[in-house]
């Protein structure tokens, strides 16, 4: 786990710790246990860590003998129960956050999303998917003025792709996207040129805060087709780095 990796800081001390504790605890001869070390010097060096965070993991942390007996003055002093509620964690940000529950009995505990397990899981199965039959999040770009439309669909793209046709060849104007492409008066491309799939989940809340960060983002770029009058500033979106927008 490299040292510059979006993971918490949490997480990367416990993997060194587990590799400190193994060469403490394991019956290593002196030349083994030099080997050892050496072994993980490396590691930490090759993920660019600073590797006296050796000399901090192994030497005992001072025991604070008043704390002790405050304890056990009132050994029947009613313990509050700490809540340990888990956090997705995405970048710095996520730790500023979660500083507002420091003075409170509540302990924040991390979890993440680009396990190796998951980025392997998705990579396998998103290069057998066929983007135009599933559901999510696309986005439809003019191929004459670049300007972008994103939306959802609980149906294949191909099916949404139709009536997004459909509503610029009869002008019906139910879609936005159609409807830019008539006033302006571009063509509308075919299916595997104007749209871009990601975000491959199904309906529901979660999509629905998706589209709503990127049509922000797009906004602020000013290129979004989508209604202007529904986007209002949002700190939070703000606060989140760009990125994997596409640009066609």
């Amino acid at each position: 786990m490299p040292h510059d990796s979006n993971h918490p800081s949490e997480h990367k001390i416990s993997a060194i710790k587990y590799l400190v504790n193994r060469l403490t605890k394991s019956p290593l001869s002196d030349t083994h246990k030099y080997t050892e070390y050496s072994t993980i010097k490396h590691i930490l060096h090759n993920n660019k860590y600073n590797y006296t965070i050796i000399d901090h993991l192994t030497t005992p942390p001072p025991t604070n003998t008043n704390h002790t007996h405050n304890q056990n003055c009132q050994p029947h002093a009613k313990q509050q129960q700490t809540k340990l509620p888990p956090f997705t964690y995405t970048g710095r940000h996520t730790n500023d956050f979660t500083k507002l529950f420091r003075n409170t009995n509540i302990n924040v505990a991390y979890k993440t999303q680009n396990t190796i397990c998951k980025i392997l899981a998705q990579h396998n199965t998103n290069s057998n998917i066929d983007k135009f039959s599933t559901c999510g999040m696309y986005q439809l770009t003019c191929i004459d003025c670049n300007m972008k439309y994103v939306g959802q669909r609980g149906r294949p793209l191909r099916v949404r792709y139709r009536e997004h046709f459909r509503d610029f060849k009869f002008g019906n104007g139910n879609s936005k996207f159609a409807q830019n492409l008539i006033e302006h008066k571009h063509s509308i491309g075919p299916i595997d040129k104007i749209t871009h799939t990601f975000h491959f989940v199904n309906k529901g809340s979660m999509l629905d805060t998706l589209e709503k960060d990127h049509i922000y983002r797009i906004t602020n770029l000013g290129s979004q087709i989508n209604d202007r009058n529904t986007v209002v500033h949002n700190i939070l979106f703000d606060t989140i780095p760009i990125e994997g927008i596409p640009n066609s």
